[in-house]
């Protein structure tokens, strides 16, 4: 009778494994994310249930790549937190935030969320660039050399200052307003 049971056991065994394999050859040969799960749902302990998993997550990447935009990234990394693709969908979040960025306001928003980030460096060149352009007036200008007193356009914004001064006092035409100068 144990003999019986062996041999049927083991009859069942091979029989379940083909069942598996030819399952998971159609998911394979379907190549979609709903045949693989739908043999996960039927075959969830096989030999192949981990490859179908690693197709599942491969297939929802290559989803998320297509779409390429925050809420597909977020979406891949809420479900593979820790998956295959997780720094890859993290840097293409910064990548995407970063290449949206055009303000001082944006960019410090960039940095604030991404202080380790890729492009920090040149976040903190863009906001001196565009505070550099928008200083138009004396007080802007002091407030450039106050916040970037080694910065790259200091000597130009001691210049635009000085001029400034003359032209006040030429305007002005003030013998003490020459002297000041």
């Amino acid at each position: 009778m144990k003999i019986k049971s062996v041999v049927f056991l083991m009859s069942a065994l091979i029989v379940f494994s083909g069942c598996a394999g030819s399952a998971y050859k159609k998911a394979r040969e379907a190549n979609s994310i709903r045949a693989y799960k739908q043999f996960l749902v039927k075959y969830p302990d096989s030999e192949f249930s981990s490859q179908a998993k690693e197709k599942i997550e491969e297939l929802y990447w290559q989803q998320t790549v297509r779409q390429n935009s925050i809420p597909a990234y977020k979406a891949y990394l809420k479900r593979y937190g820790a998956g295959k693709y997780a720094n890859d969908a993290k840097a293409k979040i910064e990548d995407i935030v970063w290449n949206g960025s055009k303000s001082i306001k944006a960019y410090k928003s960039y940095l604030q969320n991404y202080p380790e980030g890729r492009y920090v460096k040149d976040a903190h060149m863009k906001i001196e660039d565009m505070t550099w352009q928008a200083s138009k007036t004396m007080a802007h200008l002091k407030t450039y050399l106050k916040l970037y007193p080694a910065g790259k356009y200091v000597k130009q914004a001691e210049m635009k200052i000085e001029d400034m001064v003359w032209a006040g006092s030429k305007k002005s035409n003030k013998i003490e307003d020459y002297e000041s100068y």
